[in-house]
């Protein structure tokens, strides 16, 4: 995490595919871990499978208007760490209540509730130029 008073920020980009999910899942767990966050801690356990679902989002339901997702890292000096999946499409990701026999529609769900034991929460921004951020937000006590 970064060193007293300092921040750090790391952003990078996978292509709109179904690819990108592991190559992004991959890429946050090894920043992570170079920041000081053990590959197999409960916090990075969770952020691996939030990313996961994000990007899995980004792709599916944003794929025809997005050819790029960009995924950014950022930790503040209050050990304060959030990580965003930004896509092109406007539209927020809507949290769904699936039925017993859906096969979809539980993933967004699952990391909230993941994300509020850790005391974390999820937030979408929309900037102006038509993208949008879904962010992942975890306290200093989570790292």
């Amino acid at each position: 995490m970064p060193p007293e008073g300092g921040s750090l920020d790391y952003t990078f980009t996978v292509p709109a595919t179904p690819a990108a999910v592991t190559a992004a899942r991959r890429t946050v767990v090894d920043s992570l871990a170079v920041w000081g966050l053990p590959p197999g801690s409960e916090v990075v356990h969770t952020l691996r499978l939030a990313v996961s679902e994000l990007v899995t989002n980004a792709v599916q339901h944003t794929g025809h208007v997005t050819p790029h997702i960009t995924v950014t890292l950022q930790a503040d000096a209050r050990r304060r760490l959030r990580i965003g999946v930004t896509d092109r499409h406007r539209d927020r990701p809507r949290i769904r209540l699936a039925t017993s026999d859906a096969t979809r529609g539980r993933g967004l769900a699952l990391v909230r509730s993941l994300l509020l034991e850790l005391r974390g929460h999820l937030t979408t921004q929309r900037h102006p130029d038509g993208t949008k951020t879904v962010w992942i937000h975890v306290p200093p006590a989570a790292g």
